[in-house]
């Protein structure tokens, strides 16, 4: 489940085989879900809110682009 603020948080995970934590990535954002409000009157309004789904960078990518800003400085 992902909120608002939870970018850049690590995505962890237990390994039975190696019997520690270890994480899998980074927390990127989340997926957005579209609802519909009516009115009384039967007026119609669309939103957008929080599915709660979390859509995460693997932990490959976060190494690389650790190692490429790592050159930068």
């Amino acid at each position: 489940h992902n909120n608002f603020g939870f970018s850049g948080g690590p995505v962890v995970f237990w390994n039975y085989y190696k019997n520690r934590h270890q994480i899998l990535g980074v927390i990127s954002r989340y997926i957005s879900q579209k609802g519909l409000l009516k009115s009384e009157d039967d007026k119609e309004c669309f939103y957008y809110e929080n599915s709660g789904i979390a859509v995460a960078y693997d932990i490959e990518s976060v190494n690389k682009f650790i190692n490429n800003s790592e050159e930068v400085r």
